[in-house]
């Protein structure tokens, strides 16, 4: 646990919980002060968007992981988590990597709390607006690109390989969801290329560490 909180995702997973209800709450109120049927001002609209800076998260997490390949060293070089070295890893490429996941937890859990509040005052009847399917969707995407940035970041820097079986096992996951999305939601064409395009980035990576960058 001290080495998930050393590269924030602690910090992550409790703002993945407010955010999560941020999107609920905001989302709820929306629809009971002015109904999803009707035009919504431009200053509520904004409450929902803020947090959803897309393309913010997407140039964070190329920079930032591109820093760590090169300041690793593919992930060769030895990070010392308690001296902090090396200053380049963990004053440098190492802080990007970490705002671009708690920037893409946010976003991930704002869409999947409107989500839930949109489909749950669907499901019990409140509104004939059915707009979490299209949220879901989102939220899934934001899941499908959000996680490699975690998997690089933690293979990076993991040098010592604290935690590397559990990681082995959360990449797993990910392919499966991944080819969920390819067999199931064929309609879903950016996260099925997106899933596909990650899930063989990882597994290309994972064969690289184990046989050809620490034979």
């Amino acid at each position: 646990m001290n080495f998930l909180k050393a590269i924030g995702i602690d910090a992550a997973l409790k703002g993945f919980i407010i955010f999560f209800a941020y999107g609920f709450i905001t989302t709820s109120y929306i629809h009971f002060r002015y109904g999803f049927e009707q035009n919504i001002p431009e200053s509520v609209v904004a409450t929902i968007e803020g947090p959803l800076s897309i393309y913010t998260f997407c140039w964070l997490a190329l920079v930032g992981i591109a820093l760590l390949f090169w300041s690793t060293n593919i992930g060769r070089t030895v990070c010392d988590f308690e001296n902090s070295k090396p200053k380049c890893v963990f004053y440098f490429s190492l802080p990007i990597c970490e705002a671009a996941i708690a920037l893409g937890v946010v976003i991930g859990a704002t869409l999947l709390g409107v989500a839930a509040s949109a489909s749950t005052l669907y499901f019990i009847g409140l509104t004939d607006v059915n707009l979490h399917s299209m949220f879901f969707g989102l939220a899934l995407f934001m899941l499908l690109i959000t996680y490699p940035v975690i998997y690089f970041t933690i293979s990076l820097i993991d040098s010592e390989d604290i935690v590397k079986n559990k990681l082995n096992i959360t990449a797993l996951i990910y392919i499966f969801i991944s080819a969920l999305v390819l067999f199931q939601v064929p309609s879903n064409t950016s996260s099925v290329e997106i899933g596909v395009v990650m899930s063989s980035l990882i597994i290309t990576f994972f064969i690289l560490r184990k046989w050809v960058i620490k034979p």
